[in-house]
Parts: structure tokens; sequence; C-alpha cells
């Protein structure tokens, strides 16, 4: 991912005890060239779980942004809800309603 507009990482434990740091990365979106209509695209990953992931494409640059922050909400609530989960520094466990707040969840 050439240009990464927000990140974050966490603190992360797998269902069976794996610690690892868990960074999300969110690409600058960009205007898909070569297609009849308008369209973008907005990179995203999830490392180490998924590394990175396929563009998310959108009717324009907010609703790509929109889509990718929502599959990253949509793929951390899949790991806590099989047995995962996030903490932050101090050790307290952490909810997707607290790392990802203002994102739907589609």
């Amino acid at each position: 991912m050439q240009a990464v507009i927000a990140s974050s990482c966490w603190n992360a434990i797998a269902k069976d005890g794996e610690t690892f740091s868990l960074q999300l990365d969110i690409g600058l979106p960009y205007q898909v060239q070569g297609v009849e209509f308008e369209e973008w695209a907005c990179p995203v990953s999830l490392t180490p779980l998924f590394g990175r992931l396929a563009d998310i494409h959108g009717c324009d640059a907010v609703h790509a942004l929109a889509l990718a922050m929502g599959l990253a909400r949509n793929l951390i609530q899949q790991f806590l809800q099989d047995g995962g989960r996030l903490l932050a520094d101090d050790g307290t466990e952490m909810s997707i309603d607290t790392i990802l707040p203002c994102v739907a969840d589609h």
C-alpha cells in the first residue's frame, strides 16, 4: 500500500492464546481508470490476520473509504466472535465499538 492515510494497532490474543499486534491500515482512495462510469477504490489491510485485502470499490471516494472501514470492522468483529480478544495497553479488553465506534456494522 503506497499511501496510508489512517492506521491503528491493537494488542490481540487469538482463540488459541497466541498474542500479536493487529495492524489496520487504510489507504488513500483513488479513482479507477478505464471504466465507463465513475468508480473509486480504497486499499485496506488487517495484518497479520489478512494482510492486504482487495481494494474496496465505491461510487466516490467517501463511499469507497466507508466501505473499506466497514469491511475492517466486520473482519475484526468476526475475530472477536471466534474467540479472539483485543486489549488496550493497560490490559483492559476492548470491544468493536471502542475501537471503531463510528463505522456502521453491515
